[in-house]
């Protein structure tokens, strides 16, 4: 996709944006990746590129993205559930504990 395209078709909101691009693949008879929106509303607005895409034919011609995420864009939400405070202990450091 070029750049000319990305700004006629692609608002800056994401929301917007994002209905676009459902539009156009359901015309191609495909949908947009699960893990596409997933990386997408991770973070705040600027917080998530994907840099590159490939088609891998090893693995039913899936398309691979190279998706550059920001931590410190991620939305407050995201980063309490995925990167909370206090890391989790493993069972080998609760048991020690008990013994």
């Amino acid at each position: 996709i070029s750049l000319e395209i990305a700004q006629k078709f692609f608002a800056d909101d994401y929301k917007s944006s994002y209905k676009v691009l459902n539009k156009k693949l359901k015309e191609l008879g495909v949908k947009v990746p699960t893990l596409y929106k997933q990386y997408a509303e991770l973070c705040k607005p600027g917080g998530c590129q994907f840099l590159a895409y490939n088609i891998d034919p090893d693995f039913s011609d899936c398309v691979d993205s190279l998706v550059w995420v920001d931590l410190h864009k991620l939305k407050p939400k995201k980063k309490a559930r995925y990167m909370p405070s206090e890391p989790a202990q493993s069972s080998k450091t609760r048991l020690s504990k008990v013994s």
